[in-house]
C-alpha cells in the first residue's frame, strides 16, 4: 500500500509538471481516499503543488504559509512560493524578494 501511495504522489507531480491538472486531482483524491491524514505536512504541499496548477495562487499561498510558520526553515515551501510568485505576470518585485529569502536559508542554492 505505501508504495502504491508513493506511485500516486510521484504521477500526481508529474501531472503538474505536465501541465495536466485533471490527472494530478484524481491522483489527489486518490490519496484522500487512501486515509492520508490531510494535515500532514507531505500533502498539505501536494495540494498546494496542485493549487498552484490550477492558477489558485492565493489557495496556494496560504498553505504555503501555514507551513513556514510551523516551520520557518521548510526549504520546499520556501522554493515553492518563489516558483508562484515567478509564474505570475507582475510579480517580478516580490519574486525577487522571494528568492532572496530562500538563497539565505539555502546558501547552497546561490
Amino acid at each position: 500500500e505505501v508504495a502504491r501511495l508513493a506511485v500516486l504522489e510521484q504521477v500526481c507531480l508529474g501531472a503538474l509538471d505536465a501541465h495536466d491538472p485533471g490527472t494530478a486531482e484524481v491522483c489527489l483524491d486518490k490519496l484522500k481516499a487512501a486515509g492520508i491524514a490531510k494535515e500532514s505536512t507531505r500533502f498539505r504541499r501536494l495540494l498546494a503543488r496542485c493549487l498552484e496548477g490550477a492558477e489558485d495562487y492565493a489557495g496556494a499561498e496560504i498553505i504555503y504559509d501555514d507551513l513556514l510558520k510551523e516551520s520557518p526553515a521548510n526549504l520546499q515551501a520556501l522554493k515553492r512560493k518563489y516558483c508562484m510568485l515567478k509564474a505570475q505576470v507582475g510579480k517580478e518585485v516580490e519574486s525577487m524578494e522571494a528568492l532572496n529569502v530562500y538563497l539565505k536559508q539555502v546558501y547552497a542554492d546561490s
